[in-house]
C-alpha cells in the first residue's frame, strides 16, 4: 500500500509540473501565430514557387470552395494548386449503384432519422444525404427506389468537378494557377496520391527550378489563413539572404474552427464541442511548442546543444498545412503512406523546421465516431516511427543513432501515455488527494490548471488568434456566458474521450493481427 501512495504520489507530481508546462507553451504558442500585420510586397523573383498538394475522395461538397481559395490566396509569387484524385472513387461509385436496390430494402425497416442517414452513406456522396433524407420523408416508400436514384445519378464524381473547376479558374484573369491530377490506381493512400503528383512536377512546372520549389500539402476541408503564403515567403526570403539554406519544412497550425455544419445533438456535441478546444490545446502547446522547442535549440550555442539532446523534441508534422521544399522531399521522400508529411524524418536527421507564424482553419469533427478515427489516424501515424529510423539510416545526420533511438523513444512514450494517463493520472491524483494537507492541495491545484484554467485561457485566447467571425451564428456557442461554462465542463472530459479513439485502434489491431487481416489506418478507410 506505502508503494503504491508513492507511485501515486509521483504521477501528480509529474502531472502537475506537465499541466504548468503545457500553461506556458499556451501562451508562447498563441504569441507566435496570433494575427500579424500584412507583410510588405516582394518581387515574384525573390519568393519560392509554392505547389498546394489537395488529396481529394468524395470532396463533392468541397471542390469549389477549396480550389477557388487557393486560385485567390495573396500571394505575389507563383502559386498552383493541384487537385489530386483517385481511381477508388470511381471505382467505389460502381459498388455503390450496385448496392442501391439493397439500400432501399434497408431503409423500409428504419424508423430514425439516424439510421437512414448511415444507411444512405453507404451509396451517396456527404453534399446530398440531408436533402435526400427531406424527400424521402415527404414521398411513399415506393417511390424511394426513383428518389435514391436522383440523388445518385445527379452527383458527379470528384473528378468530374475538379477538371471542370479547375478549367473554370485557368479560364480567369488574375488567379493562380489550378491542375488536376488523377491518380490511376484504387490502392494506396493519400500518400501515395501525393507521390504521383509530385512525379508530374516536371510536366506541370516545365523550365523551373526544383530548388525553388515547395510542396504544400493540405486537406481539402481546410481554409489556410490569407497571410500564410506571404508568411511563408518571407520566411523563406529571409533564410536566403542570411546566407542560410531555406527550412526543409515549415509547418503551419490547425485550428478546428471552420464551421460548415452544425454539431451534433445532445451529449454527442457537447462533447465535440470540448474537442475543439481540446485540439486547440494539442495545437498551440504540442505542435507548435515542440517545434518553437526544436528551433530554440537549434540556434543555442553548442555546448547548450549537446547538454539539452535529451529535450530535443520529435515533430509530428500534422496532415494539413505543411511545407516540404522539393529538395528536402528528395532527400526525405517519398511520402510515407501512414504519415503523409515526413515530420518524423526530418526531425530524425536534424533538418530545419519553422514555424509559419499564421494559422490553417480545418472542420472540427461534429460526431464522436469521427473524432474516435481521428485521433486513432495521429496515434497510429506515430506508432510507426521506428519504421521511419529504419528508412533513414543510410542518411547522413548531425543527430547521433543513440539521440535518433531517443527521439524514438519518446514518441513511443508519449503514445503509452496516451493509452495509460487516462487511467493513471486520475488515480495519482485521487491517491495524492487522500494524503491529505497539502497533498490535497497539490492534487486540487493540478486539477484546476490542467482543466478548467486551460480552457479559460483558451477561450480567451481566441480572439487573438483570429480567423474567426464574432457575428457569425455558428460560433455563438464560443462567445455567450453560458456555453462557455458549458464548454469548461465538456474540456473536462476531452481526454478521456480522445483516448478511445486509440484505445478502439489497439483493439482492432490485434484483431487484425490475430486473423492476419492488414491494418486500416486511415480515417476514410474506418
Amino acid at each position: 500500500m506505502q508503494t503504491i501512495t508513492v507511485l501515486g504520489r509521483v504521477v501528480a507530481i509529474l502531472f502537475a509540473a506537465h499541466a504548468v508546462w503545457v500553461l506556458v507553451w499556451i501562451i508562447v504558442a498563441a504569441r507566435a501565430v496570433r494575427d500579424r500585420p500584412a507583410a510588405p510586397a516582394a518581387s515574384p523573383a525573390d519568393l519560392p514557387v509554392i505547389v498546394v498538394m489537395l488529396p481529394a475522395l468524395r470532396e463533392q461538397r468541397l471542390v469549389r470552395e477549396t480550389l477557388e481559395s487557393f486560385a485567390t490566396a495573396r500571394y505575389p509569387g507563383t502559386l498552383i494548386s493541384v487537385a489530386i484524385t483517385s481511381e477508388r472513387e470511381t471505382a467505389e461509385r460502381a459498388a455503390q449503384e450496385a448496392a442501391l436496390p439493397a439500400v432501399v430494402t434497408e431503409l423500409h425497416g428504419l424508423a430514425r432519422r439516424g439510421s437512414r442517414e448511415r444507411a444512405l452513406e453507404k451509396v451517396l456522396a456527404p453534399s446530398v444525404i440531408a436533402a435526400t433524407l427531406d424527400e424521402l420523408e415527404r414521398t411513399s416508400p415506393d417511390e424511394w427506389p426513383g428518389v435514391l436514384r436522383r440523388a445518385f445519378d445527379a452527383t458527379p464524381t470528384t473528378e468530374e468537378l475538379c477538371r471542370q473547376i479547375t478549367a473554370e479558374l485557368n479560364g480567369r484573369p488574375g488567379t493562380h494557377r489550378s491542375c488536376h491530377v488523377h491518380f490511376p490506381h484504387t490502392d494506396g493512400r493519400k500518400g501515395s496520391q501525393l507521390n504521383y503528383a509530385v512525379e508530374l512536377l516536371p510536366e506541370l512546372l516545365p523550365g523551373v527550378d526544383p530548388d525553388s520549389v515547395y510542396l504544400a500539402v493540405y486537406d481539402f476541408d481546410a481554409v489556410a489563413h490569407g497571410e500564410t503564403f506571404v508568411a511563408v515567403g518571407d520566411l523563406v526570403r529571409g533564410a536566403v539572404a542570411a546566407g542560410r539554406r531555406p527550412p526543409a519544412l515549415l509547418h503551419q497550425v490547425q485550428l478546428p474552427l471552420r464551421f460548415r455544419a452544425p454539431f451534433a445533438p445532445g451529449a454527442d456535441g457537447a462533447l465535440m464541442r470540448g474537442q475543439v478546444l481540446y485540439w486547440l490545446r494539442r495545437g498551440l502547446a504540442v505542435e507548435v511548442g515542440r517545434i518553437l522547442q526544436n528551433d530554440l535549440l537549434r540556434r543555442s550555442p553548442r555546448l547548450v546543444r549537446l547538454l539539452a539532446a535529451p529535450f530535443r523534441p520529435m515533430i509530428y508534422a500534422i496532415g494539413s498545412g505543411t511545407f516540404v521544399h522539393l529538395g528536402a522531399w528528395r532527400e526525405l521522400g517519398p511520402f510515407p503512406e501512414m504519415q503523409e508529411p515526413v515530420g518524423h524524418r526530418a526531425s530524425l536527421l536534424g533538418v530545419e523546421q519553422a514555424l509559419v507564424p499564421s494559422f490553417n482553419l480545418t472542420e472540427p469533427y461534429y460526431q464522436t465516431r469521427s473524432m474516435m478515427n481521428g485521433w486513432a489516424n495521429v496515434c497510429y501515424g506515430s506508432l510507426g516511427v521506428a519504421r521511419e529510423l529504419d528508412h533513414v539510416r543510410p542518411y547522413p545526420s548531425p543527430v547521433s543513432l543513440p539521440g535518433k533511438w531517443l527521439l524514438v523513444a519518446k514518441e513511443l512514450f508519449d503514445i503509452g501515455i496516451w493509452f495509460a494517463g487516462v487511467l493513471l493520472i486520475p488515480a495519482g491524483l485521487v491517491i495524492t488527494a487522500l494524503g491529505g494537507g497539502w497533498w490535497t492541495v497539490l492534487a486540487v491545484g493540478t486539477g484546476l490548471v490542467a482543466y478548467p484554467v486551460t480552457a479559460v485561457l483558451l477561450l480567451a485566447l481566441l480572439p487573438r488568434l483570429g480567423g474567426i467571425d464574432r457575428q457569425d451564428r455558428s460560433v455563438s456557442w464560443l462567445t455567450g456566458r453560458r456555453p462557455r461554462l458549458t464548454l469548461v465542463a465538456t474540456f473536462v472530459a476531452a481526454p478521456f474521450v480522445s483516448a478511445t479513439g486509440p484505445w478502439l485502434m489497439f483493439l482492432r489491431m490485434l484483431r487484425s493481427w490475430r486473423v492476419g487481416t492488414p491494418v486500416l489506418s486511415g480515417k476514410t478507410e474506418r
